[in-house]
């Protein structure tokens, strides 16, 4: 089988963003580019030249109607295409990756899904309090904990090997009390808990660091802009949104700290090769 060069998986990670922007077109659903997809955006007017993911991110109402429209309504925006639960036994992480079945995905440290993906981020409603804010977080970075952990015996190479080996019994402990089916649904929980709209902020409280508050109004004023020769939304106030997370974001990050996935990307066909 032949490894995808970065421009190669950059086009197909292009292929699956598109598809899902037509889907949100259709269904008049709000979203903005996010992370390092927004700053490529504003910084390159494309990827990061180093980077090999693209995360968008919706207001949580939004969000439930795709998660209705995927599931139980017209469901993938074609046969390449699949998408991760959030929920249920069916739950991978506590957001969505839609994904094509087209590109099989292996990483180099651990197994996430099996194919090229766009991660989907729900936008929470959070305390407005500061106080409160970083206890609601604290109680959720414990089960994203136990939900990391949960990977650990998917490790790759032979660190992986010797965990699973000494880690066995310890793991099977840990995923009785704190398993990834039910600290995937302690996050959905506690991410709720506030409720979109009770008040004047929101965020991606489900995963992550760098929680900041986000006024909910950002995703009433969206703006289109370019990025690889296509249109996508983002906040109009891009500005504000990314220097509150990165400070100068149009200042490169030295070369040690210009961060990927880790993933080989094939073609699914060429796998029997």
């Amino acid at each position: 089988m032949r490894e995808l060069s970065l421009e190669e998986i950059h086009e197909a990670l292009l292929g699956i963003l598109v598809a899902f922007d037509e889907i949100c077109r259709k269904h008049e659903l709000r979203y903005s580019l996010a992370y390092g997809t927004l700053l490529g955006a504003v910084r390159h007017k494309g990827f990061i030249p180093w980077d090999d993911d693209i995360d968008v991110i919706m207001p949580r109402p939004d969000y439930e109607k795709l998660h209705e429209i995927i599931f139980f309504g017209e469901g993938m925006p074609g046969d390449d295409f699949s998408c991760s639960d959030d929920r249920g036994r069916a739950a991978e992480y506590p957001f969505m990756k839609l994904m094509d079945t087209r590109f099989r995905v292996k990483s180099t440290t651990h197994t996430e899904v099996p194919y090229l993906w766009i991660d989907i981020f729900p936008a929470d409603g959070i305390p407005a309090e500061e106080k409160a804010r970083k206890k609601l977080s604290r109680k959720i970075d414990f089960q994203v904990f136990a939900v990391v952990i949960s990977r650990w015996y998917t490790v790759e190479g032979a660190f992986g090997k010797v965990l699973r080996v000494v880690g066995c019994p310890f793991y099977l402990l840990w995923q009785a009390i704190f398993g990834k089916r039910r600290a995937i649904g302690r996050i959905n929980r506690l991410a709720n808990s506030v409720g979109y709209g009770s008040g004047q902020f929101c965020d991606c409280i489900c995963w992550g660091p760098n929680r900041t508050a986000t006024p909910i109004d950002f995703f009433d004023r969206l703006s289109e802009v370019p990025f690889e020769h296509h249109n996508f939304y983002i906040f109009a106030d891009f500005d504000a949104w990314l220097t509150m997370r990165y400070g100068d974001y149009m200042t490169p990050p030295p070369e040690p700290m210009r961060e990927t996935h880790h993933i080989i990307v094939y073609r699914a066909e060429e796998e029997e090769i």
